[in-house]
C-alpha cells in the first residue's frame, strides 16, 4: 500500500518535492563510481530541453518511465487494486481530480518564460492531466480498510516509480549513479560552475555556502524574479548550464555503453509492463493520459 500511495503522491506533484526542485549543497556522488567512464567518445551527445513540458531529456531517460508512462502504469495499478478490493466486498474507492505536472528544476532554473513569471518557485503547474485516482473512502470500516490494504500489498504493481527517475536498486540506478558521480567530479563542470558563480558575484549576487545550484531566494517576489533572471543571464553568457547538462548527457552515454545489454533487457521488461497497463485501462474503458 505504501508503494502505491507514495507513487500517487509523487506523481501528483510530478516529483516537485521528489526531484524537481534545486538541490542545495555541493553535489558529492560516489567518490569511486564511474571512474572508468570516458565521456570524450560521446562529444556529439547533447541534453534536450523540452520547454513545453519543462523537462531535461538525457540518454538514460529512455530506460526510465516517462511522465505519460508513469501515469499509465499508475492508473492501471489503481484499477487493479480497486478491482481486488471490490471482488472482496469493499465498495469502489472515491475518484480524485488528476495530477499536476511541475517543472523540472532539479539542477537549477533554465526556462525563461516560466522564471519571468514565477522566479524559483516550482509550485506552479506546467499542465494538469486527468487520471483515475480511486482512493479509500472515508466511510470504510476497519475491516474494509484491512481488505483494501491487503490488496495494495498483494496485487502485482506495474512499472517503476517515480517516473523520470531511476527505480532504486536497478541497473538503471547503477548506471545513473556512475554517470552522475563521474560528472560531479569533472574538472570542466567545476570550472563552468565557477564561471557562472563569478558572473553572479559581478552582479552583486552571491551563492551561500550551503547552496550550489541557485542563489539564496529573496523573500520579496519581485526581487526573487530579478535574481532569477540574472541567474539565467549568467547561465546564457557563460554557457554554464548548457555545457554542464551536455557533459552529464555524455557521461550517461558512456554508462549506457558499459551496461547496454542489461539496460536493454530492463527496458524490454518495462515495456511489457506498460503494454499490460494499457490493456488494463482499455478493459476499464479508460483513455490513455494525454501529454
Amino acid at each position: 500500500m505504501k508503494r502505491l500511495l507514495s507513487a500517487i503522491t509523487c506523481l501528483a506533484l510530478l516529483c516537485s518535492a521528489c526531484s524537481s526542485g534545486p538541490h542545495t549543497g555541493e553535489p558529492q556522488g560516489d567518490p569511486t563510481a564511474g571512474k572508468d567512464l570516458n565521456y570524450s567518445k560521446f562529444s556529439d551527445v547533447k541534453a534536450t530541453f523540452d520547454n513545453e513540458h519543462m523537462e531535461i531529456i538525457l540518454p538514460l531517460n529512455k530506460y526510465m518511465m516517462s511522465t505519460p508512462e508513469g501515469l499509465i502504469t499508475l492508473s492501471a495499478n489503481i484499477y487493479n487494486n480497486n478491482d481486488c478490493s471490490v471482488a472482496r466486498g469493499v465498495p469502489s474507492g472515491s475518484t480524485g481530480d488528476g495530477v499536476e505536472i511541475k517543472p523540472h528544476f532539479q539542477y537549477g532554473i533554465w526556462n525563461k518564460d516560466y522564471v519571468s513569471k514565477y522566479g524559483y518557485s516550482i509550485d506552479h503547474d506546467v499542465t494538469k492531466i486527468r487520471i483515475v485516482t480511486l482512493l479509500p473512502q472515508k466511510e470504510y470500516s476497519e475491516a474494509q480498510m484491512e481488505v483494501y490494504s491487503e490488496c495494495q500489498n498483494t496485487v502485482r504493481q506495474l512499472g517503476d516509480f517515480p517516473a523520470r527517475m531511476p527505480e532504486a536498486n536497478t541497473i538503471v540506478a547503477q548506471a545513473d549513479l556512475e554517470a552522475d558521480s563521474a560528472w560531479m567530479r569533472d574538472e570542466d563542470v567545476k570550472k563552468w560552475h565557477g564561471e557562472w558563480e563569478q558572473c553572479l558575484k559581478d552582479k552583486g549576487i552571491s551563492i551561500p555556502k550551503d547552496y550550489y545550484w541557485a542563489p539564496e531566494v529573496p523573500g520579496d517576489k519581485e526581487k526573487e524574479i530579478e535574481v532569477a533572471l540574472a541567474d539565467l543571464d549568467c547561465k546564457d553568457s557563460t554557457g554554464y548550464f548548457m555545457k554542464t547538462m551536455n557533459r552529464r548527457a555524455q557521461y550517461q552515454a558512456a554508462a549506457i555503453e558499459k551496461y547496454k545489454p542489461q539496460l536493454d533487457e530492463y527496458r524490454k521488461n518495462l515495456d511489457a509492463q506498460i503494454e499490460e497497463a494499457k490493456k488494463v485501462l482499455a478493459d476499464h474503458g479508460e483513455p490513455l493520459p494525454s501529454w
